[in-house]
């Protein structure tokens, strides 16, 4: 059986979304009977949360027994390449990447925009939104009651103090809105902490937790989104720029687009929180069914990474 080296970014200060996916690959991916070992790239908050995930630096001797290169990062640095140039195949399934050069196949769950001349002619690009859930395969739908709204909110940790503010600010002065869980830079709490409805702030390293308290998700771009669809909680995305990461869960009514001033209109929330809104986002998360997607990205990688080089493997949409 093909050996895969899985190559983690665990920094806290980029998220912990790298780890989350990384440790249900790698589970995913033993259990399919692949041999799997890793090395972790982190800071110590994000190298414990690796560990107790189950993703632990693996040694030299293991590393060196791997053909089939997994990396989820934003980047690499130059002593990776490096370290790496020599895999054949190279795989990444990060959604964003700093240069997609590095790499012979690239596993996505959305078409990569903005990077033209930085994707080479010679990779294979698998492109399936169901990618999204590899880390759903335990998720349970919850809370079909709407009557009151408890919004969770969770953004990256990039945020600015003032766009956390505004943001709370114009979701706590809708009337229905009786809760706000927050995870948040530990830095960002206090400044939201005075609207009365705000009941947690911090970051929280395992915070699939907290969707058992809320029924709608306000979320960035990341993985979170697929976490709170595949649960039934209605979805709203905080885009940056013209992102459509995930459009194919916006087309299905699933998850809402916020965008520009729209973030920070109470009126805009006001329209999106009525009941007959919410039914509809949550009736169509519920029928995408998101935990019975969770394993299609391990057994694309096992299909491509075990195959004879040179052979296609046939990977549908």
């Amino acid at each position: 059986m093909t050996a895969f080296l899985l190559h983690v970014q665990a920094r806290s200060d980029r998220g912990v979304g790298h780890v989350h996916r990384s440790a249900a690959l790698f589970k995913q991916l033993t259990a399919l009977g692949a041999e799997v070992c890793c090395r972790v790239n982190g800071d110590e908050v994000g190298i414990d949360l690796a560990s107790r995930l189950g993703l632990s630096e693996s040694s030299r001797s293991a590393q060196a027994k791997a053909r089939v290169l997994v990396v989820d990062a934003l980047e690499l640095s130059e002593a990776d390449v490096s370290f790496y140039a020599g895999f054949e195949k190279r795989f990444l399934i990060s959604p964003v990447f700093d240069d997609y050069r590095f790499f012979t196949h690239i596993f996505v769950r959305s078409p990569i925009t903005g990077s033209q001349g930085l994707v080479p002619e010679t990779a294979r690009v698998y492109c399936k939104p169901s990618y999204a859930f590899v880390t759903c395969a335990s998720a349970v739908h919850h809370r079909s009651d709407l009557s009151r709204v408890d919004v969770g909110i969770c953004l990256s940790g990039s945020v600015s103090f003032s766009f956390i503010r505004r943001l709370v600010s114009a979701v706590a002065s809708v009337t229905k809105v009786d809760t706000i869980r927050l995870v948040v830079p530990d830095a960002h709490s206090a400044a939201v902490s005075d609207t009365g409805k705000v009941i947690q702030g911090g970051v929280l390293l395992n915070p699939w937790d907290f969707f058992e308290n809320i029924n709608v998700f306000i979320g960035g771009e990341g993985l979170m989104l697929a976490e709170a669809v595949s649960r039934g909680v209605p979805t709203f995305s905080v885009a940056t720029g013209d992102s459509c990461r995930n459009q194919s869960l916006s087309s299905i009514g699933a998850l809402q687009v916020i965008r520009g001033q729209a973030l920070f209109s109470t009126n805009f929330y006001t329209q999106a929180f009525t009941s007959a809104n919410l039914a509809s986002m949550r009736e169509a998360c519920v029928a995408l069914n998101g935990a019975d997607l969770a394993n299609e990205l391990a057994l694309d990688i096992l299909a491509v990474g075990t195959s004879i080089s040179g052979d296609e493997v046939c990977i549908s949409s």
